[in-house]
């Protein structure tokens, strides 16, 4: 079933929405410092382990991604919710930022963030 809504999405300040991502992103580092994944033989159970974790995390990236979309402009952000499109309606010197940030991060595990468009 797909619902179709005329609903007009209101923002919130940018600034209160940065913030409120960071804290939310903090929150989750504590969860996982206190209930971390636990390596084991069965592959399922680990993953189950992470998986709260991972629709979390994708929540927040989706959320980052609106907002730098609402903030520089685009007055109507999309409601979708693949990173990968969504990354793509990206200026590219935003994705050129997130690249760089991405691959620092991906230093120590190897990998780098593919290009993506719309």
């Amino acid at each position: 079933m797909h619902m179709v809504t005329n609903k007009k999405i209101k923002f919130k300040n940018p600034l209160l929405i940065a913030e409120w991502l960071d804290t939310a992103l903090e929150k989750e580092k504590e969860k996982l410092e206190k209930c971390p994944v636990n390596p084991d033989m069965v592959v399922g159970y680990v993953n189950a382990q992470g998986w709260v974790y991972v629709v979390t995390g994708y929540f927040l990236i989706e959320s980052a991604l609106k907002a730098i979309l609402f903030v520089h402009g685009l007055s109507k952000v999309p409601m979708i919710h693949s990173l990968s499109r969504l990354f793509g309606l990206l200026k590219e010197s935003d994705k050129d930022a997130l690249r760089e940030y991405y691959d620092d991060y991906r230093a120590t595990i190897g990998g780098t963030l593919a290009s993506y468009s719309a």
